[in-house]
């Protein structure tokens, strides 16, 4: 049982030294994936923009309708001539990609929430061993107890840390995903706004 204990604590540590290394390159994937949207937003939008205005500053029906092919991901809706609907589909598909990405964010969320809890079972385990062992030599001296106690709080201290990590790595990421939403939103309400004082349809 006491032996069981101590492959506990080992199998806690090397989990958690696992999900570390998962969180960090999770972390790095998401946000090159993040940056990679933002550009492709910032560009589509720009596009958008072009195309509803254009040069002379009114729309172009074709132009539209092909961006609208291009850009829109659900093929099954009917392609649009309408700037406004050009906008307003796209805003969906943008704010649906960003969903995506949020949702597969939350495994982040889910680390640095369950991370102290499997430190603290492996330090729970690791106490049970130290006091096994204290019990079998019969010594109750401070420095044999201490050793077996800061042995089985390393494993807390683990999860404290990859909770730390996992939290910063998720909330930046959060942040990151929110500022390219804004920024988005903010740019429709501009054209939307735009379209309504031009009148372009």
């Amino acid at each position: 049982m006491f032996n069981l204990a101590y492959a506990d604590m080992s199998l806690t540590i090397v989990i958690l030294l696992f999900l570390s290394f998962f969180s960090l390159s999770f972390y790095l994937e998401k946000l090159y994936a993040i940056t990679v949207f933002g550009k492709k937003n910032g560009a589509d939008l720009k596009m958008i923009s072009a195309a509803v205005f254009g040069p002379a500053g009114d729309a172009d029906s074709a132009d539209v309708k092909e961006l609208f092919a291009r850009l829109i991901s659900e093929k099954n809706l009917p392609l649009t001539k309408s700037s406004a609907g050009l906008i307003f589909n796209y805003d969906i598909e943008a704010d649906l990609a960003a969903e995506r990405i949020k949702v597969s964010i939350a495994k982040l969320g889910s680390i640095a929430v369950l991370a102290p809890y499997i430190g603290l079972f492996g330090t729970v385990m690791g106490i049970i061993e130290a006091f096994a062992a204290i019990a079998g030599s019969g010594s109750s001296s401070f420095a044999f107890v201490s050793k077996g106690i800061s042995e089985a709080l390393v494993a807390t201290a683990a999860g404290l840390l990859l909770a730390i990590m996992a939290s910063f790595f998720y909330n930046h990421l959060t942040s990151r995903l929110k500022l390219i939403q804004t920024y988005k939103d903010c740019f429709i309400e501009r054209l939307n706004n735009e379209l309504r004082e031009s009148g372009v349809k």
